[in-house]
């Protein structure tokens, strides 16, 4: 439902929960190649926008309350790297290698795959 898509739920305060919030997010908004490959409608561009800017405060404020939790940086960095994807705005670019790299060079090997991908992204 778009509604879900409005703002953060207050009541989410711990990272478990901000985490879980913005995992299912992902998973039900952000297909793989939304905004590179051309089935998806422009409705489900505008769900995957909108959950994106959800994913990245869900996980701002989970690494506010613990920062050492590599997998946090990692869904927020991929979904900055989707931002990029989406508009091609090198400011989405930065901050997504710098959360891929602190992710990676936190020991998640899949961040470091990501990380290239988004480098290398023209």
């Amino acid at each position: 439902r778009s509604s879900d898509l409005d703002e953060l739920p207050p009541e989410l305060k711990d990272v478990a929960s901000l985490n879980e919030y913005a995992t299912t997010l992902w998973m039900n908004y952000v297909k793989p190649d939304i905004f590179e490959a051309n089935q998806f409608s422009e409705a489900e561009k505008a769900n995957a926008r909108k959950a994106l800017k959800l994913i990245i405060a869900a996980e701002d404020e989970a690494i506010a309350l613990y920062d050492k939790n590599e997998h946090l940086y990692y869904r927020r960095g991929a979904a900055y790297a989707q931002c990029y994807y989406d508009t091609n705005d090198a400011t989405y670019k930065e901050k997504a290698l710098a959360d891929l790299k602190k992710a990676a060079d936190m020991g998640l090997v899949m961040a470091q795959t990501e990380y290239d991908k988004v480098k290398n992204k023209q």
